[in-house]
């Protein structure tokens, strides 16, 4: 049993993810009288982006997170329907200006297959200016036994 699970996580462990995707109609996010709180931005992604990846077309709020805060994330809302045990998350780190995107999706068996990508905004964004397309590169990918 154990030998399976080990061979498993070694076979997700061996491949090598070199897909990247790109944000569009990125702006501010901003809370009361213009104080921003993050970026938000729409992403898609294709089924198959990664081995056993379901697609994705998802607007992500992603929050700012300071660097001595554990960050999950904020669930993104989809564009169409949400497929059945399949969530985005994004947030931004207020001082690196590195934005991370997790997908979540059951996979066969109640197996939930998560999947990571990292972008650095250009700038910190500013008040009423769009934030202009950023590549999120697919780095790694975790099973959750």
């Amino acid at each position: 049993m154990y030998g399976k699970v080990f061979t498993t996580l070694a076979a997700l462990a061996s491949v090598v993810a070199a897909t990247t995707l790109t944000t569009s109609n990125g702006r501010p996010l901003t809370a009361g009288h213009g104080i921003l709180i993050g970026a938000a931005f729409d992403v898609s992604a294709e089924a198959g982006y990664f081995p056993k990846a379901p697609g994705f077309d998802v607007t992500c709020p992603a929050y700012y997170v300071y660097d001595n805060e554990p960050a999950t994330g904020t669930e993104c809302s989809w564009d169409g329907e949400q497929p059945k045990n399949n969530k985005v998350y994004a947030y931004t780190n207020y001082d690196t200006l590195a934005v991370t995107l997790r997908h979540e999706w059951a996979g066969e068996g109640g197996v939930t297959y998560v999947t990571t990508a990292v972008g650095k905004l250009a700038s910190r964004p500013k008040y009423n200016q769009d934030i202009p397309p950023f590549s999120l590169t697919v780095s790694k990918t975790a099973t959750k036994l």
